[in-house]
């Protein structure tokens, strides 16, 4: 999905890279799709998961999602959307 207007959010775990299962992070991922959506956005054609990776040198895991449009992009930025730890 690479288009020039794309607009791509890393969404930071702090401590994410040593403390987190797999499993830990999938449910991570799953819970900011959920919210994202929450928003009136649909998942594949306003949003998608893009990439996850660790920084192990400052011990966080960025889950990456890319945005259709800039503008709706700004508003789940501003709206305080964060990734949890774990869903359970």
């Amino acid at each position: 999905m690479e288009d020039n207007n794309c607009v791509y959010i890393d969404f930071v775990i702090e401590n994410g890279v040593n403390i987190l299962s797999n499993t830990d992070r999938i449910d991570a991922c799953c819970q900011l799709s959920a919210e994202i959506g929450a928003t009136g956005l649909v998942y594949g054609d306003d949003f998608w998961f893009h990439e996850a990776f660790a920084s192990e040198e400052v011990d966080e895991y960025i889950l990456k999602f890319g945005f259709k449009d800039k503008h709706e992009a700004m508003i789940v930025k501003l709206s305080g959307i964060q990734p949890t730890h774990t869903l359970h």
